[in-house]
């Protein structure tokens, strides 16, 4: 459960004094010695004592063991949105290059498994990042180029599309010409070396879903 300012079962009245942050209670059996008490928190309290600040684990001697208060974690992390694509190419630090260089990706970092592979590799667009990786082999997955179709595509939004597309044109990207769609953005399509989709998108006008359907000739009477 998360902890406040307010008493904690299984303590004394009062409570551990518990400022800024929320935290979790966690109970493990035993008893704690003085050695064994841990303080991260940068605020003055020994052990035996009640803590406060903010504390990654506090153990108090004299008290059960396992008593930890610890700071609650980001979840997503920062820097992290809930859904994230992730691609898997037969050359991937092929890929992390042209994805930079052609869509103006910025690498993260990427985890090297040696002979050309990479475990994993993670490519930041603003407030974004796609994650990608080398197919492994017979593992069920498979770049595009090595399928004969695909089943999906990544959209991503920038601010100026006509301009990214000719940095793309210029990189050696595969693209289409830029247009006006009718749920208002402007927006083009690019393939990479290995066939991996990519709609890059700047949103010109905001549409009313009525108006939106209308464009579309299957919805005409």
């Amino acid at each position: 459960m998360v902890l406040n300012q307010s008493g904690l079962p299984g303590f004394p009245e009062g409570g551990p004094n518990l400022q800024g942050g929320d935290f979790t209670w966690s109970w493990n059996r035993g008893f704690v010695s003085k050695s064994q008490s841990e303080n991260k928190g940068g605020s003055n309290e020994k052990p035996g004592d009640y803590f406060s600040g903010r504390i990654v684990h506090a153990k108090c001697e004299g008290y059960p063991r396992g008593w930890h208060a610890r700071r609650m974690v980001q979840n997503p992390p920062e820097g992290y949105q809930r859904i994230i694509p992730y691609l898997l190419y037969a050359d991937a630090p092929a890929a992390c290059d042209f994805l930079c260089k052609a869509f103006g990706f910025t690498e993260r970092f990427r985890i090297e498994m040696g002979e050309g592979a990479l475990g994993h590799a993670e490519l930041a667009m603003g407030d974004s990042v796609v994650m990608l990786a080398t197919a492994p082999p017979d593992s069920g997955f498979a770049s595009p180029k090595n399928l004969p179709g695909q089943s999906a595509f990544v959209t991503c939004y920038v601010d100026d599309v006509d301009a990214h597309r000719e940095a793309a044109i210029a990189a050696g990207a595969e693209v289409e010409e830029a247009e006006d769609k009718p749920y208002g953005d402007r927006s083009y399509r690019a393939r990479d070396p290995e066939g991996h989709t990519w709609y890059f998108a700047t949103h010109v006008q905001d549409v009313d879903p009525s108006e939106m359907m209308e464009a579309y000739p299957e919805n005409e009477d």
